[in-house]
């Protein structure tokens, strides 16, 4: 007995001698890392297996399972293991969907990174957060166009991409601006209510903050474009006021390979009304060094508007006009005699009064008729060369360039753009483009980035750019004359006609900004990202005017000079931070704020601004429910404040704009191919800035605007290997509450209540793929008891067709397109944008008819 006790007891301690030792081989953690990444520089890529396999299961945190899969993969490939490498790639995506492959890692292993990413079911976007997310996870509404849906779709701007998201209303006035954007229901005169971003550096202007979104943009360097729906200046400040547009561009390492180092992505087009333009993007990689040039040339006419009355410089337009309340002197009637020496008795007028205490001077018959005929001699008239008539030319050119080595980025554009002729205006009061009316505004900016993960769970971004933005040599050529008021009885006296004058126009604008962030990742639980951003600006007040001579920059003169003249100092420092946590598997809270302060000069500006976002998401199997809160404002700019455009008088006390906005929102993943998701958002307005109209007949813009906005967005996207399709929908309900007049309950103009836009791609055979895609848009109010109350037009609801045939590897890496937008060549208007009064402004802009299209794409 005792023998079998004494054999047990041996046998038990060297099996736990054993387990021991078994259990002393496994070892995890940072130590088995080290171990395996010893293993796979050795070349020994059978022991990398063996040294990270056991752990996997129980032994690594998050972050520790990324680097192994990174090292399995990298020892899959080595081995040529194909399959093996595939899966583990796969399975580090799972954990880590954004994740990047390093400057020294294989290009093997970085393209199996990026082809899996493609076909990923998760679509990663980095412009709510500055970082990189589940678009159905990140903490706001968010709609991603990528380079393969742009080229398949054929648009060929970025206006008409834009036009088929839901949340988007666009009016093309082919102005100084393509179009007027409205997101989310917000009518404006411009395009400042939402930021313009091109890889994270702000495009809107420094002077205005228009986003100039119109043809000047390459599209063969466009990675994809991220856009942003509400306020989010909880991340980017002042100016994310309705939303965010951020044009993603393509690294080299996107078209380049191993054993392809360069790449070329090119597209030439001619089409309708001479449109045609050349794009092109080059790209290089070798080792840690890689760069990308790109450039675009554009020119196009424009669709003929001399048949429309607002374009035909048509004499008969003064037929209408009301001379006699125009011209009659009916206050200070003796005064003007006396200052002016007209004669007291006239054929063109009547005197009333006592000699020598005038009260009134109104025009007789004869009078009117004069007028009127020579108003209408302005039309008959040479101006710059050529007969006064509808024209219009726009030109363009950009120039982007990128170079990156290892961690650091330095990166610049170009670009300057001419737009013949303003059709915002009528031919009441401008020229066409043929006689000089151009506008001509130029932006360049330079910037400097650094990128570097510390470690798994830091990662430091600085960021720097200087930006030059102006307006050089632009020309308003406008007519003087009775109707307008330019001209009087005096004039009259002496037969004035009516005559033209150039008035030259100048700005520029300057700023420094930088930023740095940190992302913060302790756990899978929490991730933190925080930053500072610093910003110097020096930014013209009015514009430098100079009238019949060029060369305003050198010869222009301000009116309505403030105090301390026509530049401004503006100094602005932003500190935000924003947190994510996960408390469970499917619940997550997000909350971050952002503290803003800006002074002008001294003593200026707007002080402290808070902008804080609050959202919950919640994950149950495919769906994502999220509930987001915002607030946002809008720092009002120079050009508002000081420009004395339209009879206007400065007003530099302007404050903020402010918006509060809540959604809730619910996505599903139905399948890896087919997502939908639908929006219900509410939008709180306040203190937007309008024009108020003085005693003395000026206007002066003040915050007197209130709007409260409601809608919903709904999406269904389908994405598979020969076919793509899309279907969706808005609905918007805003209303203005308050005016220059206080209360009021306007329906906002211009902003059709529904409207819908689907598209879908299909390849029928490998090398044919056909594109269809159209747009529905309801009826858009405007008259009485709308914000815009001077538009007497009717606008119904129509339908637009636009479609795409594309001939693929007709030669290799080329791809024929046939474009056609407008199928059924549906007639069909616009609003007029700022008053659509119809004397200033016209009412509505007739838009293109059918019109073709080919293009030419390259991929080498």
């Amino acid at each position: 007995m005792r023998s079998y006790y004494i054999l047990f007891v041996t046998l038990f301690g060297c099996l736990f001698l054993q387990l021991s030792a078994v259990k002393a081989q496994v070892v995890c953690g940072e130590q088995a890392l080290k171990l395996a990444d010893k293993h796979y520089q050795a070349g020994a890529f059978e022991e990398v297996e063996s040294a990270l396999l056991p752990c996997l299961s129980t032994g690594f945190t998050d972050q520790e399972k990324v680097q192994a899969y990174r090292l399995l993969a990298l020892s899959y490939i080595a081995n040529d293991f194909p399959d093996k490498a595939n899966k583990a790639v796969a399975d580090l995506l799972k954990i880590n969907a954004a994740f990047e492959p390093s400057f020294f890692d294989p290009e093997e292993f970085t393209s199996l990174v990026r082809t899996l990413k493609v076909g990923s079911s998760v679509q990663l976007v980095t412009s709510v957060s500055k970082k990189a997310e589940d678009i159905r996870k990140a903490p706001a509404t968010i709609s991603v166009i990528t380079q393969d849906e742009i080229i398949q779709r054929g648009y060929t701007d970025l206006v008409e991409f834009l036009n088929d998201l839901p949340g988007f209303q666009i009016s093309r006035y082919y102005g100084p601006q393509l179009a007027n954007m409205y997101q989310r229901g917000l009518r404006t005169n411009n395009t400042e209510k939402t930021l313009l971003l091109i890889d994270g550096v702000e495009e809107n202007d420094l002077w205005t903050n228009w986003a100039d979104i119109s043809r000047q943009y390459s599209l063969s360097n466009i990675k994809q474009v991220e856009v942003v729906f509400g306020p989010a200046s909880t991340m980017y400040g002042s100016n994310a006021f309705a939303g965010v547009i951020n044009i993603i561009t393509r690294t080299a390492a996107d078209f380049t390979t191993a054993q392809k180092p360069l790449g070329v992505k090119a597209m030439v087009g001619y089409g309708a009304y001479n449109h045609r333009f050349a794009d092109v993007t080059v790209g290089y990689k070798k080792k840690l060094v890689s760069a990308t040039f790109t450039a675009r040339l554009f020119e196009s006419g424009s669709h003929d508007l001399s048949s429309q009355s607002f374009y035909d410089y048509n004499p008969a337009a003064y037929n209408t006009i009301n001379y006699n309340s125009i011209l009659g002197i009916r206050s200070g009637a003796q005064q003007y005699i006396n200052q002016h020496g007209i004669p007291l008795t006239s054929p063109l007028y009547t005197v009333y009064g006592a000699p020598g205490n005038a009260d009134s001077i109104i025009p007789t018959a004869q009078g009117i008729e004069a007028a009127r005929n020579l108003d209408k001699s302005a039309y008959t008239q040479i101006v710059n060369g050529q007969p006064v008539r509808y024209s219009k030319t726009d030109k363009a050119y950009l120039i982007n360039a990128r170079i990156t080595i290892g961690d650091f980025t330095i990166g610049a554009q170009t670009w300057k753009k001419s737009e013949g002729g303003t059709t915002q205006f009528t031919d009441m009061y401008v020229a066409g483009g043929d006689n000089g009316q151009v506008w001509v505004p130029t932006q360049t900016f330079f910037y400097v980035k650094y990128d570097k993960q510390l470690s798994d769970k830091v990662t430091i971004s600085s960021f720097s750019n200087y930006r030059i933005h102006g307006v050089d040599d632009s020309k308003l050529v406008f007519v003087s004359n009775y109707a307008r008021r330019d001209l009087g009885i005096k004039d009259l006296v002496t037969n004035k006609q009516a005559f033209w004058s150039t008035r030259y126009l100048y700005s520029n604008s300057k700023q420094f900004r930088t930023e740095l962030k940190i992302l913060y990742t302790p756990s899978r639980k929490l991730d933190m990202i925080a930053g500072i951003e610093l910003r110097n600006s020096q930014l013209q007040g009015n514009y430098l005017v100079s009238l019949n001579v060029r060369d305003a920059q050198e010869r222009g003169l301000f009116t309505a000079p403030p105090e301390g003249g026509n530049q401004f100092n503006v100094n602005d420092a932003g500190i935000y931070g924003q947190a994510t946590y996960r408390f469970t598997e499917a619940f997550r809270a997000t909350f971050g704020t952002r503290i803003d302060y800006n002074v002008i000069r001294t003593s200026g500006g707007y002080g402290t601004e808070i902008n804080p976002r609050l959202v919950l998401d919640y994950t149950k199997k495919s769906w994502v429910f999220k509930v987001i809160y915002a607030r946002g404002i809008m720092n009002v700019s120079n050009w508002t404040k000081f420009s004395t455009a339209g009879n206007r008088i400065p007003n530099p006390n302007l404050g903020t704009e402010s918006i509060n906005n809540i959604e809730f929102s619910a996505s599903n993943a139905i399948s890896k191919t087919v997502t939908a998701d639908i929006t219900y958002y509410r939008s709180d307005i306040k203190d937007v800035v309008g024009t108020r109209t003085l005693s003395t007949g000026q206007n002066v813009n003040d915050n007197i605007g209130r709007f409260n906005i409601k809608g919903i967005q709904a999406n269904i996207t389908i994405r598979k290997k020969t076919f793509n399709g899309y279907l969706n929908y808005a609905y918007t309900k805003g209303k203005q509450t308050r005016d220059e007049k206080g209360d009021v309950n306007l329906v906002i103009g211009d902003i059709a209540s529904h409207t819908i836009n689907a598209g879908a791609y299909y390849e029928p055979v490998k090398y044919l793929g056909i594109n269809l895609r159209g747009n529905y848009i309801s009826s858009q109010p405007v008259g009485t008891g709308t914000s815009v109350p001077s538009n007497t037009e009717k606008f119904s609801g129509y339908f637009l067709a636009h479609t795409t045939v594309s001939l693929k590897e007709l030669i290799k890496g080329t791809t024929l397109q046939l474009i056609c937008n407008n199928l059924f060549d549906k007639n069909y208007f616009n609003p007029g944008v700022k008053a659509a009064d119809g004397t200033e402004n016209p009412t509505q802009i007739l838009q293109r008819g059918r019109n073709f299209l080919l293009r030419l794409n390259f991929d080498f």
